[in-house]
């Protein structure tokens, strides 16, 4: 019997998509986790990972993670890295060329500064998982936009990520119990 490969393995962007949501739920930020991930466009390595949240050495339980304040200071806007920053710091090898993925579970472009970081950076593409296009009460996503545009950035917005993110949980749920089988 001539056995053939298995049919339903998951697409790079669904792994590379994937690990940058495994990556948002790091954050301890209770309004809004954020993973990114930058993989090289041919060999698809990992070279850099991060999630949203305060910067090293700054303690989770003495910083605000008010959203809402009036004082900045109060705010935890004022503190927090978003998760495509804290990639970028977090690079492992040159991201030149690199292709970033964006997890962000309330569909969040990057935002202006971070949009500056990404372009310098070298990063030839952006991936969402999804993206909601209308500005929020903090971020307005046109100068993203038109930045990437005047740099040569790719946005990609891969569709049905939800549905295939829920097909890569079952994977790894078979593959655990598969693993767990071995070791009995």
């Amino acid at each position: 019997m001539t056995r053939v490969k298995r049919q339903d393995y998951i697409s790079w962007d669904e792994m590379c998509m994937g690990i940058a949501a495994i990556a948002s739920g790091r954050s301890k930020d209770p309004d809004t986790q954020n993973g990114a991930a930058i993989f090289h466009p041919v060999t698809h390595k990992l070279m850099a990972i991060g999630y949203n949240g305060f910067p090293r050495g700054c303690a989770d339980d003495e910083f605000p993670w008010d959203r809402d304040a009036k004082d900045p200071y109060d705010s935890k806007y004022s503190y927090s890295r978003h998760a495509e920053a804290n990639c970028l710091d977090n690079r492992l090898l040159p991201v030149d060329g690199g292709i970033m993925f964006l997890y962000s579970e309330k569909g969040y472009y990057p935002c202006s500064t971070c949009a500056q970081g990404i372009i310098q950076n070298g990063i030839v593409e952006v991936v969402m998982a999804f993206a909601v296009d209308a500005p929020t009460d903090v971020y307005d996503w046109r100068p993203t936009k038109r930045m990437f545009k005047a740099a040569g950035v790719k946005i990609r917005v891969l569709k049905d990520f939800d549905l295939k993110f829920n097909n890569l949980a079952a994977l790894m749920s078979r593959c655990a119990k598969k693993i767990s089988a071995r070791g009995a």
